[in-house]
């Protein structure tokens, strides 16, 4: 109570311009307040999408990347250890690519520290360094290895950074929702699509003993990509019936890789079919590299569409930001500028009456009162006018009894 009697008296002495001062300020507060929490909200949808767009980049350039090369891979050194040596020298530049995978993943990894990706990243050069001891002699272990790389390693750093970038949280972004889909199937079909050609190109050499353990296993992988590409296929026709730009930038690179997944998955089938030492090991490996091309192309023209979109988002919140600024700092302006218009067209004329009423005061009654308006102030101007008249012709009344 004491300190509300205190600020009372001081508010009540305060020069106009400064009480004017104080109301715009507790008038505007609340725009204030409305202008902040919408730059706040700005910078959560700027650090939000930010946050996805770097996951895309992370997924796309790092591990999705590092699978493609890995089913390569296999492919290759299924068709090399299986005795087709013409292909040792691209299963070299398989393993060198493989190579530089790793080297990109650990400085994204280095960028992106935050989300939790260290571990998944040093087991995957773990399960990479098992993989090159694995014997030649043994080409089931290395199509194991190849498969325990990809399911306790690449896969698991794949979701990784999708859950920590926020891929998965944004109910704004159709396409998002959609490419996650994609991912998640794609990753499955792609994978599914190549154990079964390793499996195919296994079978298709006589006098091995995995042949028969091959051609059991080569069936159901076929069904499993079948399986998880229908699947991707419901999620990327939602979004291309609600989006025409994600459905014009896909849609060819989907078509292809329909093709190339039937292909493989028909020149597979009809591998199993055939007599051991009649299959020819080119044809699977030039068909199942073409079926993991296109399924990269599609994965990267998805998740340009997405990049885009988030780039826009950002750069709308971005502009949002500027905008609040701008107005906020015009309105802080405007504020000013009008408290000292209205203190000025209210206190000059009250200092001027001041000044009259002094001189007045002093007996100089022929001061000019020089203000003319309809509101109070011009009230007291005329009241000041009047007065001075009256002053005037009492004095004139006193000189006329002291001359008589």
């Amino acid at each position: 109570m004491r300190s509300s009697s205190a600020i009372l008296p001081v508010f009540h002495n305060l020069g106009l311009r400064s009480k004017l001062g104080i109301l715009m300020a507790v008038l505007g507060l609340p725009i204030v307040v409305l202008l902040v929490l919408q730059y706040q909200q700005a910078n959560k949808d700027i650090a939000f999408a930010t946050s996805e767009s770097d996951g895309l980049t992370y997924v796309g350039e790092g591990p999705m990347q590092l699978l493609y090369d890995v089913q390569r891979h296999r492919l290759l050194q299924a068709a090399a250890l299986h005795g087709d040596s013409t292909y040792r020298a691209a299963l070299q530049e398989s393993a060198a690519a493989i190579e530089n995978d790793l080297q990109r993943i650990a400085t994204l990894q280095a960028r992106f520290n935050d989300w939790d990706t260290e571990s998944l990243v040093q087991a995957t050069v773990a399960k990479w360094d098992e993989l090159k001891k694995t014997s030649e002699s043994n080409p089931d272990a290395v199509l194991v290895a190849h498969n325990t790389l990809v399911e306790q390693a690449i896969i698991p750093l794949i979701f990784q950074i999708a859950n920590h970038s926020n891929l998965y949280l944004d109910p704004e972004i159709n396409t998002l929702n959609t490419l996650i889909g994609v991912l998640s199937d794609l990753v499955d079909a792609s994978e599914a699509g190549s154990r079964s050609a390793a499996h195919a190109v296994s079978v298709g050499r006589s006098g091995l003993l995995q042949s028969d353990l091959n051609r059991e296993l080569a069936p159901g992988q076929i069904q499993s990509a079948q399986t998880a590409r229908t699947s991707m296929l419901r999620w990327i026709d939602a979004a291309m019936e609600s989006d025409i730009t994600f459905r014009n930038a896909i849609n060819d690179l989907l078509q292809a890789s329909n093709v190339e997944a039937e292909r493989l998955s028909t020149r597979s089938a009809a591998a199993l079919d055939t007599i051991p030492g009649r299959t020819s090991i080119g044809e699977i490996v030039d068909i199942a590299g073409s079926s993991i091309d296109s399924n990269e192309a599609l994965f990267v023209g998805a998740a340009a569409v997405v990049s885009k979109e988030l780039a826009t988002r950002t750069g709308d919140a971005r502009t949002s930001q500027v905008l609040l600024l701008g107005f906020s700092a015009f309105a802080f302006v405007v504020a000013i500028a009008v408290a000292l218009a209205v203190a000025t067209s209210i206190t000059r004329p009250i200092e001027r009456l001041a000044y009259v009423a002094d001189q007045m005061s002093l007996g100089q009654l022929d001061v000019e009162i020089d203000i003319e308006s309809k509101n109070e102030i011009g009230q007291l101007a005329e009241s000041l006018r009047r007065m001075q008249a009256s002053l005037k012709g009492a004095i004139e009344r006193l000189r006329a009894r002291k001359a008589a």
